[in-house]
C-alpha cells in the first residue's frame, strides 16, 4: 500500500501511513518484487520530502535492491542532490560511511554512479 502511494505521488496520503506506522520497521522496509522500499521508490520519482519522513519514521538506508543499489545510489544515477542531500544529512555517521562505500552488484559506489552519469557537483 505504501509503495502504490509513494508511486502514485500521493503525498499526503503517504504522509499520514508513515506517520500512523512510525517505528514499524517491518512495515517501512517492506521490499516489493524489485527489492525496492519505500525509500527507494521516494528517490526515484524525486520526492526527497517523502525520503526524509521515511528516514525519521525509521526506514533502513543502507537495504539495496534487486541491482544491489541503496536509495543513495539511485539518488546520485539520477543527479538528484535534494535526494542526495536529504540522505546523507538524515544518515548517522556510521550509516553514511556504511552508504558511502557500498557497491552495486556492478562494483560502483554511489559516487561512482554520480560520475558515470555526469553529475560531478555531487
Amino acid at each position: 500500500f505504501l509503495h502504490l502511494a509513494i508511486i502514485h505521488e500521493e503525498k499526503a496520503l503517504t504522509m499520514e501511513v508513515i506517520r500512523q506506522v512510525k517505528g514499524d520497521v517491518a512495515f517501512l522496509n517492506f521490499q516489493n518484487n524489485l527489492q525496492q522500499t519505500p525509500l527507494h521508490l521516494a528517490v526515484i520519482t524525486n520526492q526527497p520530502e517523502i525520503a526524509e519522513a521515511l528516514l525519521g519514521a525509521g526506514c533502513d538506508p543502507e537495504l539495496r535492491d534487486f541491482r544491489g543499489n541503496t536509495p543513495l545510489h539511485l539518488a546520485c544515477e539520477q543527479g538528484c542532490l535534494a535526494s542526495v542531500g536529504v540522505l546523507t544529512q538524515a544518515c548517522t555517521t556510521p550509516h553514511l560511511h556504511s552508504i558511502l562505500k557500498a557497491t552495486n552488484y556492478n562494483g560502483h559506489t554511489c559516487l561512482h554512479l554520480a560520475s558515470i552519469h555526469g553529475y560531478l557537483g555531487i
